[in-house]
């Protein structure tokens, strides 16, 4: 059995996530422009899906907003979203 490291519990208080790699982050456009890319994020309607924006491809994990964090080992990364846990533990 794979050993993971956990991340800390990411929240939001609506929305979608949105996932990207850290070096294409500052050309994510946010709420600039028509449309947005938070506008084209929003407008995803599937659990997981990819988008293209101007600058950038990123994955939305849309839905609602479910705590999230991120499980990673040497050679897997894992997105654990809370959905239906009584607690962290579970």
């Amino acid at each position: 059995m794979k050993t993971y490291t956990f991340s800390n519990w990411i929240e939001s208080s609506g929305g979608p996530f949105v996932i990207i790699e850290k070096k294409f982050a500052p050309l994510w456009g946010g709420t600039n422009g028509y449309p947005s890319d938070f506008d084209l994020a929003c407008r995803t309607s599937n659990y997981i899906e990819e988008i293209s924006t101007t600058n950038t491809t990123a994955l939305i994990l849309g839905d609602e907003p479910l705590r999230t964090l991120v499980a990673y080992s040497d050679d897997h990364n894992l997105i654990v979203r809370w959905r239906w846990a009584t607690s962290e533990e579970d």
